[in-house]
């Protein structure tokens, strides 16, 4: 565990929220100077407590069904893992491979503009890998929200920053927007001269298509990835099973979860889980605790979780499918 004063938990944050604010603008924020900022940043990616950066991209408001694999298998081993990031690799319409200790080995991110599309690619994977999977769930993403690192500076609103659910009026990308959001994918923290270079425009014009991508919801945020386990903290997973439960206290719930700042992704899905969470704590004994009190608030309203250690997530095709 490495030892950060406040100052770096600062910038942590601030750099989860928005990578490319500028280092004048952290400053600003933290009172110190930009050199100072420029320094600690540096220091922290040496450190490997930031290991890269990169751009939260809205796929269903661009028409993009959100699917996930959970599965189990057999003797799960790192040459299962190595042939699922193969088959991962060829298929444009996987994003992310997340591997767990728990219920599951694994889950794969896949997002298909069609249902035909989804239904073929969990084809093609239980083609690969049937004779392996004990258990295995198909769930599809309807609702999606994250949320800052407030519990890295002891911080009590819970702020969310990212918000995706189906709307009616889907937006196309012309061939220009998708050429930047595959550089910012790659970089978000690249000038937008640097940009405007490569692609051979204007930094005027690329900076309105950035700013009317954010403004349309497309681009919803510029992320710095943070190691968690460096600072003392647990990935973990929670599926949530609801019984008797109605849509007011579904709503209930999803309020009281999004205002606890050891939340950080909140998910509600079609299948046989209805609502997915990503939570940062110090141990098991804390998750179990938090599970206890939220089922003291809502007794009857949910049946069954699970509980998932997350491992390093896998990012094989992180906006492919824009390309498909």
């Amino acid at each position: 565990m490495e030892k950060v004063d406040i100052k770096d938990k600062q910038i942590l944050y601030n750099l989860n929220k928005d990578c490319r604010q500028s280092n004048s603008s952290l400053a600003k924020k933290m009172g110190t100077s930009k050199e100072v900022v420029a320094y600690r940043i540096k220091r922290l990616e040496e450190k490997r407590l930031i290991t890269g950066y990169y751009t939260s991209i809205n796929s269903i408001m661009l028409g993009y069904t959100y699917g996930r694999i959970y599965a189990k298998f057999r003797g799960f081993d790192e040459q299962d893992m190595d042939k699922i990031i193969r088959f991962c690799k060829l298929n444009k319409e996987i994003g992310f491979i997340c591997p767990f200790y728990g219920d599951f080995d694994f889950s794969i991110t896949i997002r298909t503009k069609t249902l035909l599309e989804l239904k073929r690619i969990e084809d093609k994977f239980f083609e690969f890998f049937g004779d392996k999977i004990i258990n295995s769930t198909l769930m599809m993403g309807v609702k999606f929200k994250g949320y800052a690192l407030n519990h890295l500076i002891d911080g009590h609103n819970h702020k969310e920053l990212i918000s995706d659910e189906e709307s009616e009026d889907n937006i196309t990308l012309d061939k220009m927007d998708k050429k930047i959001l595959t550089i910012l994918s790659k970089n978000p923290r690249i000038s937008i001269v640097t940009i405007a270079n490569k692609l051979e425009l204007t930094a005027n014009a690329i900076s309105y298509r950035i700013k009317n991508m954010i403004k349309n919801n497309i681009i919803e945020a510029f992320k710095a990835t943070i190691n968690m386990d460096k600072l003392g903290f647990t990935r973990f997973r929670i599926l949530f099973y609801f019984g008797a439960c109605s849509v007011e206290q579904k709503n209930k719930i999803i309020t009281y979860l999004g205002m606890y700042n050891r939340v950080i992704f909140l998910s509600e899905y079609l299948g046989t889980s209805n609502l997915e969470l990503i939570v940062h704590f110090e141990s098991i004994n804390k998750v179990y605790e938090f599970l206890r009190k939220l089922g003291q608030q809502f007794p009857k309203a949910i049946k069954d979780f699970k509980v998932l250690v997350m491992g390093k997530t896998n990012t094989v095709n992180a906006i492919d499918y824009l390309n498909t």
